[in-house]
């Protein structure tokens, strides 16, 4: 993906007119190429730590009112949501969610299945699109983009993942299926 997004902005500053907004792209270009690698670590770490926190949350409150965990300090795009990027990022994640409904029903179905009838919508499964485009968000917070670039890299971010969540929801409920004796009713 972030080869892509390289390519794409690298494509848009050569075709851009406007001298600032060139060079914003090629700044920007130029920052991926030095931060990638940070980027990708700060995803995955800042995905894991979503995950955690959210399952932690789950078990406390599910299970275990009387013990603390200690609170991840991640910082939620929720918080936000009035700027032109937290609604940006919302209305894409709302998007992937409404393209990946049918395998996200069954996804939660299985999940549920797996902890026992669960509700896993209380727990908000931790593999829904939501953390995936809060980890990102929040790597892509950790490197100076100004919003413009960063609401271009929230809209490539769809483009090159967001589309393929619904195969790998897909390809995870496949595997699920495999691997655990779990009957569910498909989804239409």
């Amino acid at each position: 993906m972030m080869q892509n997004v390289e390519d794409t902005l690298y494509d848009m500053a050569k075709t851009e007119k406007s001298r600032t907004k060139a060079s914003q792209y090629f700044d920007a270009v130029r920052i991926i190429r030095l931060k990638k690698y940070e980027m990708q670590v700060r995803f995955k770490n800042r995905f894991l730590s979503i995950y955690q926190y959210r399952v932690r949350s789950f078990i406390k409150n599910q299970y275990l009112a009387d013990i603390t965990f200690s609170k991840v300090g991640h910082h939620s795009f929720t918080k936000e949501k009035n700027s032109p990027e937290g609604k940006a990022l919302e209305n894409t994640v709302e998007k992937v969610n409404v393209d990946c409904q049918s395998a996200l029903l069954n996804l939660d179905k299985r999940i549920c299945n797996l902890l026992d009838d669960v509700d896993v919508s209380y727990l908000g499964n931790p593999l829904r699109p939501e953390p995936i485009f809060e980890a990102f968000w929040e790597s892509c917070r950790d490197v100076d983009f100004k919003p413009e670039i960063r609401l271009l890299l929230v809209n490539l971010f769809e483009r090159y993942v967001g589309l393929e969540l619904k195969y790998v929801y897909e390809d995870l409920n496949t595997y699920i299926a495999n691997q655990v004796d779990i009957s569910i009713y498909p989804v239409a």
